[in-house]
């Protein structure tokens, strides 16, 4: 998933060099993560994401929120002024 985005990204910018200039890492580790070997960190990978959903007209992400993670494992994304939760946990 990582490697597949980072592609992505590059493809939609430009190539390797102008993506690691706009996510503000060097050019090394980035070929790296392209390659699938490694991944990139949480930060550096969401802005990625925010550089796709930007090309392709979408909102960027605001919240990224874990709702009993424990217990489901799901990470809910919200990019509206709403929060989500999750219907499957309980409250109380």
């Amino acid at each position: 998933m990582y490697a597949q985005t980072l592609q992505r990204a590059g493809d939609k910018i430009g190539g390797v060099g102008p993506l690691a200039e706009a996510l503000g890492v060097p050019s090394e580790p980035l070929i790296l993560w392209v390659q699938g070997k490694g991944h990139p960190p949480r930060d550096v990978f969401l802005r990625a994401v925010d550089l796709l959903n930007a090309r392709e007209g979408k909102q960027p992400l605001k919240k990224v929120k874990r709702v009993n993670a424990a217990m489901t494992g799901i990470l809910l994304v919200d990019s509206g002024s709403q929060s989500r939760t999750d219907s499957t946990s309980s409250t109380g």
